[in-house]
């Protein structure tokens, strides 16, 4: 069973039952009102209801960039959102990347951003990856790994001032 609190709605039409915490992951739940209930005009419910569902997994739910992303800034940071909060102590071991190169690490509550130390390698193909000792709070691993790719931005001029045909400039 699960702890909550029932609240009825003004016109006794209606009722909301609020959890007092999360539901597990990956858990199945079913969820009944017995033949016989009633409400506050004591009208009877005259047969029962059920409703069943599934609760997603831990998993990775949002990330940036795209995989398979091109043209990517050297500067960019890989984010990656969970389906729930994440124990803080498992994300260092659980992000690889390859090619290497030093990153740092941001994580708060269900958000991860790495950030490489000095630029990503221009031209270069970068797989990111989460592997399944990240955890949530709750203990939930990461059933799969989950990796994205992308390729950086060739070196090039990206940005220039004066720009190109300006007129007027400044000597100084």
């Amino acid at each position: 069973a699960l702890s909550g609190t029932w609240h009825i709605e003004g016109d006794s039409l209606g009722a909301e039952f609020s959890l007092t915490s999360n539901l597990a992951f990956s858990t199945t739940y079913v969820f009944q009102v017995l033949p016989g209930a009633q409400d506050k005009g004591h009208h009877t419910l005259a047969s029962g209801y059920t409703a069943i569902y599934t609760t997603r997994p831990f998993e990775v739910d949002y990330f940036y960039p795209e995989k398979g992303s091109t043209d990517i800034y050297t500067s960019t940071s890989v984010s990656f959102g969970l389906t729930g909060p994440i124990d803080q102590a498992s994300v260092d071991g659980a992000v690889s990347i390859n090619p290497s190169l030093p990153f740092s690490i941001s994580s708060w509550d269900n958000y991860i951003s790495i950030y490489p130390q000095y630029q990503w390698a221009t031209s270069t193909h970068y797989v990111v990856t989460l592997g399944t000792s990240l955890k949530a709070k709750n203990g939930a691993h990461l059933s799969t790994p989950f990796s994205l790719d992308f390729t950086t931005q060739p070196f090039m001029i990206s940005w220039m001032s004066p720009s190109d045909g300006s007129t007027n400039v400044y000597r100084s």
